[in-house]
């Protein structure tokens, strides 16, 4: 699936009727203790890696400050030094806007050069509604940013 989901994102950057194409990864795979604390989160996990072999810019998007720098390093690294995953490309990959999701609250925040921005209310158990808040106001957080880009 993850292979699947890489070449439809590159079929889908090469159609000129396209601006731009959203993909979204998981946070990666996560494991607990007995009690059902999180002891760990592997980030880069095959599957994030050969999806993200599909892309040419990313936003990060993490609900806490350390997720987001993990994220960040491993982006700009495009390897994982604990477990050796690769994202196999030629390019390294973009890094146009990192934000700390609030679930909660209607304060947004589009991210610069020099900080992260804000986004709240994504909520992906509410994505099946026909208008989500969060998602129109991504589409125009990835607008705003791609156009700083191009300036």
């Amino acid at each position: 699936m993850a292979e699947e989901a890489k070449q439809e994102l590159l079929a889908a950057s090469k159609d000129e009727k396209n601006d731009f194409v959203i993909g979204d990864i998981g946070g990666g795979r996560i494991k607990k203790d007995e009690v059902g604390k999180i002891v760990k989160i592997t980030r880069l996990t095959a599957e994030n890696a050969r999806i993200l072999e599909g892309t040419d810019a990313v936003i990060i998007v993490s609900n806490n400050q350390k997720g987001t720098e993990e994220w960040r390093k491993l982006i700009e690294s495009g390897v994982d030094p604990e477990t050796g995953i690769k994202i196999n490309r030629d390019k390294p990959i973009k890094i146009i806007g990192m934000y700390q999701s609030i679930l909660e609250g209607n304060v947004q925040k589009v991210a610069d050069d020099e900080e992260s921005g804000i986004i709240t209310n994504l909520d992906r158990s509410k994505a099946e509604r026909k208008y989500n808040p969060s998602i129109f106001t991504n589409a125009m957080f990835i607008s705003k940013a791609i156009e700083n880009k191009n300036k």
